[in-house]
């Protein structure tokens, strides 16, 4: 049976879809809450949105990270 961990990072990758090379890497501290949350990105006008394991939404800009 898995165990759960008390504490977990949200991390966002982007790769490139011609070759799966990563393109850049976000990591954010963050604690988990129960089973947390499992998404799909959301990608619109040059921003990338995700929800983090402790409901955090987060908003990069999908060219940089940043």
């Amino acid at each position: 049976m898995p165990t759960e961990e008390p504490y977990r990072d949200d991390v966002m990758v982007c790769v490139d879809a011609g070759d799966g090379r990563e393109l850049w890497k976000k990591e954010f501290p963050a604690t988990a809450s129960g089973r947390g949350a499992s998404n799909t990105p959301c990608l619109k006008g040059g921003k990338v949105y995700f929800t983090g394991c402790d409901g955090t939404i987060y908003c990069l800009n999908a060219e940089t990270g940043e």
